[in-house]
């Protein structure tokens, strides 16, 4: 059984409080892509779990076996045996949400072969303890989020924008960029950054994408880009050949451009190919 675990893009990100707890709360816009993942399943003899994954090295405390496990502590069944064989096709570290979706979809794939039944709110639930992305991909579309990434509320839009995903060699591990967030208090409440999320909503539900690019956030790429100065050489190049409306999606590394046409996007992916970047232009899944 072959199961499709897509990867998200951040439209809008905005860190803008430390919480006594440690977390951090944001606001900002995920949407889904069809970048994805493709994840093979297998059903054995026994209990348990075996993950495999020929071209990329996943730790052994991957979100896959947690997704497993948390997924059966809530279902309180016997556990049975199956193997996952996973082709990443999206980059580790590269801030569009892998391991998540990875998670979301076993979440969704055990639910249905063992016939627990469980609504998609509740395997929200069951996410958010795996991680606080998880949830979303449960749900899809495009949705504005709020929290530490757990809370959903759908947009509404036919907006048309075609992204253009290009992956600096570089990868940007998440707690070094909330470190650096946090040492350049960065992480501020500011009512121009409230405005400008507020623009990006009403873009998207108006469909009104000459607005929307204006309004592009992320409050990660000044951090990153003092981290891995080759991230910000990238983004220049990208600009350099007419792919403006370019921002960093989630905490990196991952650069998005957003197109007016699927022809722009599918010429500016090549000619960065051609230049010796990876890049690929892909859709969004609007399914809200």
């Amino acid at each position: 059984m072959l199961i499709k675990s897509c990867a998200k893009i951040n439209i809008f990100l905005d860190v803008y409080k430390l919480q006594k707890t440690g977390y951090h709360s944001l606001r900002s816009i995920f949407a889904l892509t069809d970048l994805h993942d493709e994840i093979y399943l297998e059903t054995c003899t026994g209990s348990g779990i075996s993950v495999e994954s020929p071209n990329c090295e996943l730790p052994e405390d991957n979100l896959l076996v947690k997704a497993y496990n948390t997924f059966y502590k809530h279902a309180m069944g016997v556990k049975n045996r199956y193997n996952f064989k996973i082709i990443k096709k999206i980059p580790i570290g590269g801030g569009l949400g892998g391991g998540s979706s990875n998670a979301a979809a076993v979440l969704k794939i055990m639910n249905r072969i063992e016939k627990t039944g469980y609504s998609s709110r509740t395997l929200e639930r069951i996410g958010a303890e795996i991680g606080s992305d998880v949830p979303f991909f449960i749900r899809g579309g495009i949705q504005k989020v709020f929290g530490r990434g757990e809370i959903l509320c759908p947009i509404k839009s036919n907006i048309d924008i075609y992204p253009v995903l290009t992956f600096p060699q570089d990868n940007v591990l998440t707690p070094a960029a909330y470190r650096f967030i946090d040492q350049k208090n960065l992480c501020i409440d500011t009512k121009a950054r409230h405005d400008k999320f507020r623009s990006s909503v009403n873009a998207i539900k108006n469909g009104n994408r000459e607005h929307l690019l204006n309004s592009l956030y992320n409050t990660f790429e000044e951090a990153v880009f003092e981290i891995s100065p080759s991230i910000k050489s990238v983004k220049e190049r990208i600009i350099a050949i007419g792919g403006e409306n370019t921002l960093m999606s989630g905490s990196g590394s991952t650069l998005v451009t957003y197109c007016k046409t699927e022809s722009e996007s599918r010429n500016i992916a090549e000619i960065l190919r051609k230049e010796g970047l990876n890049s690929l232009s892909v859709r969004l899944f609007n399914d809200n």
